[in-house]
Order: C-alpha cells, then structure tokens, then sequence
C-alpha cells in the first residue's frame, strides 16, 4: 500500500506539473496582439506556429519526465524483487526461533523459581538444574543453531542483528555444557543461577534489535537490566572522569 501511494503521488506531481506548465504557456502573452493578413482564416496555425518553440519544450519536459518515472518504477520492482527471498528467509527464520524460545521461555520460570529467596536451598538447586537441562535439551533436540547458516539470505543490516543472537545463543551453550556434570547426574549444573538469568537477559536485548515480536514471547519474565551501550561510550566516560580529576588538581595548584 505504501508502494501504491508513492507512485500516486509521484504522477500526481507530473501531472500537476505538466498542466502548469501549460497554463502559463497559454497565459503568456503572444508576440503580437493584431492578427497578420497573412492569417486571416489560418489563425489556428499561425498560433500554433508562434508557440511551438514552448509547445516543443512541454512535450520534451513530458517526455523525459515519463522516461524517468518508468525508470523509476522498474528500480522499485527490482528492489522488490531483491527484497522477496529476505523477507522469505527471515520469515522462515522467526518461526523456528520463536518455537525454540517458547521452550526456553518455559524452563526461565523455573529459573525464576531458582532466583526466590522465599523457597529453600534445596528447591531452587531442583529448579536451577530443571531451567538448565530443559534449555540444554531444546538446544539438542531443536539444533537451532544450524539455522544461523539461513543469515546469509538476510539483508546487511537484519544479518547483523540476528548474528547478534545467534553469538548469544551459542554463549548459553556453551556455559550450560561446560558447567554441565556428566561424571555424577545427581550434581546437575553448576551454572550460577543469577548468571544464567543474565545470559537470557542479554539474549532479549538481542531479540529487541532482530524482531521485538521475538522478544515479546519472555515479555512475563523478570530480566536483568543489562547494558548494551557500545564500547566507546565506556571509553568517553573514562576519559571524562580522567581529565576531570586532572583539570581539578591543575585548578589547586594554580590557586
């Protein structure tokens, strides 16, 4: 619909332009307002032939407009074209991701359990060790991470937002089987229940950036409130307090 309104828009301008044109071209007063003999009864073509330098020009200014407007479209349909196997990728892409962290969404309520300090010792460790292995098997079972191969297919700028993701999900992994302890089930996960919650935590942030829909799914969770502030504002804000300090201490010596 947008697309549709554009091109309106745009042939509305032309035509709006062209007719103009005309009424000024037709408003300007001609060369002569006395009518030769040589015209009597040819007053028509003796007109015609005053304006046809500006007639010649509209037809050129109508002309080329046309060319640039067809251009115009045929750059539009080809962008759509580029477009269509992206939007088709992602789409594809968001449902596999959604069904793996509705998954994930579930075990993080029992993590939420694990972080209560109302329930005992013994209840969040059951806890923890049930968020873990029920996101550590929708890993296994899932292999969601294979999909990241479908980012190649994605345009610049949503490629870098789920690469995003996917380098989070990996992370979660990755902890989850190195703290995993496969020499004595009973000892379950050694996973820090507050540090997997901020693993997930940063995992939405992610997601905001990809496809707010996706995030949308722990929208009940309790989130830690991570930073995702770029590096440099750390650097700036290092320097700020550096040479603040420096400036104060030349300020005493000074006085």
């Amino acid at each position: 619909m947008r697309n549709f309104d554009g091109h309106a828009t745009l042939l509305f301008g032309i035509l709006i332009g062209l007719a103009l044109g005309l009424i000024v071209g037709m408003w300007s007063p001609p060369s002569t307002f006395e009518v030769p003999e040589a015209c009597q009864g040819q007053e028509f073509w003796c007109w015609l032939n005053d304006w046809q330098t500006l007639v010649s020009a509209i037809v050129a200014v109508a002309a080329t407009l046309m060319a640039a407007t067809i251009a115009w479209f045929a750059v539009q349909a080809q962008i759509a074209v580029t477009h269509l196997p992206a939007d088709q990728t992602k789409l594809v892409l968001d449902n596999f991701l959604e069904e793996f962290l509705q998954e994930v969404n579930q075990a993080w309520r029992f993590l939420e359990v694990a972080l209560d300090h109302n329930y005992s010792e013994e209840r969040k460790f059951t806890a923890l060790n049930i968020a873990c292995a029920e996101v550590d098997s929708s890993f296994q079972s899932s292999n969601i991470l294979d999909c990241s191969e479908m980012l190649t297919d994605l345009l610049p700028a949503q490629k870098h937002a789920y690469e995003q993701v996917f380098i989070s999900l990996r992370r979660i992994k990755t902890e989850l089987e190195r703290k995993r302890s496969d020499d004595d089930p009973e000892k379950g996960y050694g996973l820090s229940a507050q540090l997997f919650a901020i693993q997930l935590s940063h995992l939405v942030k992610y997601l905001e950036q990809a496809n707010h829909t996706l995030a949308e799914v722990f929208s009940e969770r309790e989130k830690y409130d991570v930073d995702h502030t770029l590096s440099w504002h750390s650097s700036k804000k290092r320097a700020d307090i550096q040479l603040e300090k420096w400036a104060d201490e030349l300020s005493k010596q000074q006085a």
